[in-house]
């Protein structure tokens, strides 16, 4: 699980994505941070700050599909979806999974026509 705290745009990564995309488990100006890092492919770029642009406006609800890069140079595609939670200060959650099996699949049957 992600965490997003907007008044500081800082996301908390899990250690594991951390670790995979090599990045620092606690970042700030988020989401600029990650774009300049490159970890985030150029043409997942808008969709990726769309994303976050949401959070910041306050949009309760968001879901997103981008590709990444991982450390070991191996791109894949992940979506992510997102939810408010309101304590004493406003954060999102959200999950992250890998659809690259989904992206393949969508792509041959693209390409099959």
């Amino acid at each position: 699980m992600y965490t997003f705290d907007i008044e500081e745009c800082r996301l908390t990564l899990p250690p594991q994505i951390s670790e995979d995309f090599d990045l620092s488990q606690i970042m700030y100006e988020v989401p600029m941070s990650i774009v300049k890092d490159g970890t985030v492919e150029r043409g997942s770029i808008p969709e990726f700050i769309r994303f976050y642009n949401a959070m910041l406006s306050g949009e309760p609800h968001g879901y997103f599909e981008m590709k990444k890069r991982k450390k070991d140079g191996t791109c894949c595609w992940y979506s992510a979806k997102y939810s408010m939670i309101y304590d004493k200060r406003i954060r999102f959650v959200f999950f992250i999974r890998h659809i690259l099996i989904r992206k393949s699949e969508n792509q041959m049957l693209h390409d099959s026509r």
